[in-house]
């Protein structure tokens, strides 16, 4: 008897817990998670913090700090824009691009397909090894969005 109380206090903690963390940080929705997804940003440094952003099909940019962990919607760009983006992650190619090159502060994009089953990262950084321009440059106008 006490076993089935003390189960059930836990599973009731466990809920309370969740519900508190869900509305301290908003959460994409499931809906959106089984769509293609370009993540982006930065990191290194003395500090060594990541900073990245997270670009939904439906136009929504999220936004993750490393340091506290916290995740929240950014803001939602335009449909024009957000099918400019897809398309431009679909001609990189990323899947055939390998590239993993990080220097101490460090670069990325990350292009996730579920439907295709892809998921490409490519990082870098190192001063003695050079991106694509074309990489360099979608990493840029995506960063002109934030």
């Amino acid at each position: 008897m006490i076993r089935i109380f003390t189960t059930g206090v836990a599973t009731l903690g466990l809920i309370v817990g969740l519900l508190v963390q869900t509305s301290a940080q908003s959460l994409p929705s499931p809906s959106t998670l089984f769509k293609r997804q370009v993540t982006f940003g930065a990191g290194g440094g003395f500090a060594g913090t990541t900073r990245s952003f997270v670009l939904h099909e439906n136009g929504d940019l999220w936004v993750r700090e490393r340091a506290t962990d916290s995740l929240k919607l950014h803001k939602t760009l335009s449909d024009k824009q957000t099918k400019q983006f897809f398309q431009s992650a679909d001609q990189l190619q990323l899947d055939k691009y390998k590239f993993n090159s990080p220097g101490n502060v460090y670069y990325f994009i990350e292009y996730n397909n579920p439907k295709k089953r892809l998921k490409e990262k490519v990082t870098w950084g190192d001063s003695k090894r050079k991106v694509s321009t074309y990489v360099q440059r979608f990493y840029n106008q995506l960063i002109k969005t934030t």
